[in-house]
């Protein structure tokens, strides 16, 4: 029971923990026109229009399995296009981006499976204005929190799509909220977002189908609701220096993971009653980032603090503590070579390794089975190292690229096997034969090993990562970018 409940339960949110250093996709998000901008308010300017569009198709063969299995957005064909349009008009700006993806596979539901299907995505849409020392923006935003590469634990304001994995990134969904920055001086400046009602990530997976399927035939959502006591809101105070960069952040958050409340439980699943409910959860975070010689060296932290302050009551996820710690450097002729490494960690204090098998109690059992899954909570301290690697060549039309990540758990229950960790690869070689047009070459794998009966073997149905396996591939991809900007006084 706990490995079918593991791979249903986990597959979603476990990654959001995992989203490895990624430092193209990072530099994208600090280069749009996003809301978190530590820099001061930009002056007032004329009329100014920016149109931008990055066009890309992929085709991905298999490269676990079945070569000619393309279920799963992850090894789909697919030609996807982004269009942003940005308007700036004396301290008012406009952005509004968005993202169209054609696929055969799209069309999942008809009964032509290979009939084209267009799919649109609302990537950013907002206001914002722009007074002295001031920056006050409004709509559907994307917020970048902290400053790690990709695996940042204070950046919990966006929930995440889970179902349109980039390699194990999974993207941020914007939120109808209200954003205000003030910079009272060069050094410091303050960001606070309110956000009306919570948006929940999106799961590939139906936990009420799934339990269902499985026997527990009473579970329901219980979700948010839109009214006004079910707001986020949170705070970032921002200190920059030539020497450091420092911030402190606090998040009235609702737990992006599901809690089950129980009753009625009994040793028949289909007597139980399950509601899942996401509750209320405290996020205090901090970062620091500065530079040693030729190195970039940053911290990052984040404790998410639930209501549970006994840790024998399993009626609610323990609380948490994440952290990364990384350093980069450029070096080669010119510096044209560049590299980074993260120490990443999860430590759950409280947490309880020994063997889920006490039935005495059924709500207790379920309980704690359940909670641990939906909350990820499978190990006392989840250790891991990132990296990310490229080397510009032929200045810079021939980009090789190497991210990776290895993951350990340490201190859980080895009662059903003994977990060997997972890895990450992700090679590509990017090709640039003239300006904005790109041919990419490269594979995402994803592994996880698991020792059960003496017998190590493949775990494509538990692990975070693990999961991922079956949707390895190796693809090909050609994009085309442009960018167009008028002006006028």
């Amino acid at each position: 029971m706990k490995r079918i409940l593991c791979l249903m339960l986990t597959a979603v949110l476990s990654l959001g923990g995992l989203a490895f250093g990624q430092e193209a996709d990072q530099a994208a998000e600090q280069d749009s026109e996003s809301t978190s901008t530590n820099s001061e308010a930009a002056p007032s300017k004329p009329f100014e229009l920016k149109l931008s569009g990055d066009h890309q198709f992929s085709y991905r063969m298999p490269a676990y399995g079945d070569a000619y299995d393309y279920d799963g957005e992850m090894k789909m064909p697919m030609f996807r296009s982004e269009l942003g349009l940005a308007v700036t008009e004396g301290q008012i700006s406009l952005v509004s981006r968005w993202q169209l993806d054609n696929s055969p596979n799209l069309g999942q539901d008809s009964t032509d499976q290979w009939s084209n299907s267009t799919r649109v995505r609302n990537l950013e849409n907002y206001i914002a204005w722009n007074p002295e020392k001031f920056r006050l923006g409004f709509g559907y935003q994307i917020y970048a929190w902290g400053v790690a590469d990709g695996r940042n634990p204070t950046d919990n304001l966006n929930p995440r799509d889970y179902t349109t994995l980039e390699g194990t990134k999974p993207h941020k969904i914007p939120i109808l909220s209200a954003s205000a920055n003030w910079y009272p001086t060069e050094e410091i400046s303050l960001e606070t977002v309110f956000e009306p009602s919570a948006t929940s990530s999106v799961s590939p997976i139906d936990y009420q189908e799934e339990l269902n399927s499985y026997g527990f035939s009473k579970v329901s959502y219980d979700k948010p609701d839109n009214k006004p006591s079910d707001f986020i809101a949170g705070g970032k105070l921002n200190y920059r220096s030539q020497a450091v960069d420092l911030s402190v952040s606090y998040l009235y958050d609702f737990d992006a993971l599901y809690t089950p409340v129980i009753s009625n439980a009994s040793l028949l699943p289909s007597a139980t009653d399950i509601s899942l409910e996401r509750k209320r959860i405290h996020r205090l975070g901090a970062d620091a980032k500065t530079t040693i010689g030729k190195y970039g060296v940053w911290a990052e932290t984040c404790y998410s603090l639930t209501g549970n302050s006994d840790t024998s009551d399993y009626s609610e996820r323990l609380s948490r503590l994440d952290y990364t710690l990384g350093f980069d450097f450029s070096y080669g002729p010119q510096d044209d070579y560049y590299a980074n490494f993260q120490y990443t960690g999860t430590v759950i204090p409280g947490f309880d390794s020994s063997a889920n098998t006490d039935t005495s109690d059924m709500r207790t059992y379920y309980q704690r089975m359940l909670v641990g899954f939906l909350g990820s909570e499978r190990e006392k301290y989840l250790q891991g190292l990132t990296w990310n690697t490229h080397w510009n060549l032929a200045e810079g039309n021939i980009v090789p690229t190497f991210t990776g990540a290895y993951c350990l758990p340490i201190d859980y229950d080895d009662s059903v096997g003994t977990r060997y960790g997972n890895l990450l690869l992700e090679p590509d070689i990017d090709i640039m034969p003239i300006d904005s047009f790109h041919i990419k070459v490269g594979a995402i794998l994803s592994y996880a090993w698991v020792k059960k009966g003496g017998k190590v073997s493949l775990d494509t149905t538990t692990d975070s990562l693990g999961i991922y396996t079956p949707a390895n591939n190796v693809f090909i991809s050609v994009s085309y970018k442009w960018n167009y900007e008028t002006t006028r006084k």
